[in-house]
């Protein structure tokens, strides 16, 4: 099975950027991130070229710090936060595995060269990198996380495009947990847990259709899994 199979899922990002740009003008509204104006005059909306089938372009907000002192809230924090808000928070579960991330305790972190200042930035992001199709064989995370995996721009992606989250990721077992990806790896978020190594974790984001429900559980580097996509950023604008 190849990318080019999973065509008919393409419609699941049929969304131009400019309609992307009107979605985080209509965020910015409603969850008060006080992103100036001139972001959005300068954001670069001319499609890239590469997009096709699972390779689709973007454009991920990210948010600067906020307040002073020891209640400042770090970009990569705000920027995680805010994204999960979008994602829905009455659908977005907590599992019994992931923290609620506290800025305070730094809890979160991007991965050694992942990331951009703030702003409001175009990339094109492969959502099915890594995707290992044979039934027979397992990805092993830790050996995928490159200074290119995704880590914000996942979460803007399904933040963007709901009907994927719900829709393209199937949540399924057996056979059908091959069919597509079931949920997505974001290496280039660190997640600190107690241990000798504490920064091995990142967010796993994945939708459980039984429930109705999105998940978001944290998973070691060291882990093995039969249905991983990592994304990865192929360019950045």
């Amino acid at each position: 099975m190849t990318h080019a199979q999973a065509a008919p899922l393409s419609k699941l990002f049929d969304m131009g950027l400019e309609a992307q740009l009107a979605n985080i003008a209509r965020w910015n509204e409603v969850f008060g991130w006080n992103l100036p104006g001139q972001w959005f005059d300068g954001a670069n909306v001319s499609p890239s070229g590469l997009a096709e089938y699972w390779t689709v372009d973007l454009l991920v907000p990210i948010l600067p710090s906020a307040g002073q002192g020891g209640a400042k809230i770090e970009s990569t924090q705000r920027t995680f936060d805010g994204l999960c808000r979008v994602i829905n928070p009455a659908r977005l579960r907590s599992g019994v595995n992931f923290p609620s991330f506290d800025s305070s305790s730094r809890g979160l972190r991007l991965l050694e060269g992942v990331g951009c200042e703030p702003g409001i930035h175009q990339v094109t992001v492969d959502l099915a990198a890594h995707w290992e199709q044979d039934p027979d064989k397992y990805v092993n995370l830790g050996r995928v996380v490159e200074s290119d995996s995704a880590g914000p721009e996942g979460l803007a992606a399904a933040a963007h495009f709901p009907e994927w989250l719900s829709g393209g990721m199937n949540g399924g077992s057996g056979r059908e947990a091959w069919e597509r990806p079931s949920g997505i790896f974001l290496p280039g978020y660190q997640v600190r847990r107690p241990g000798p190594m504490p920064w091995e974790y990142s967010p796993w984001l994945f939708h459980m259709p039984d429930y109705r429900e999105t998940w978001m559980l944290h998973r070691s580097y060291a882990a093995e899994s039969p249905w991983a996509a990592c994304p990865r950023v192929l360019q950045r604008s």
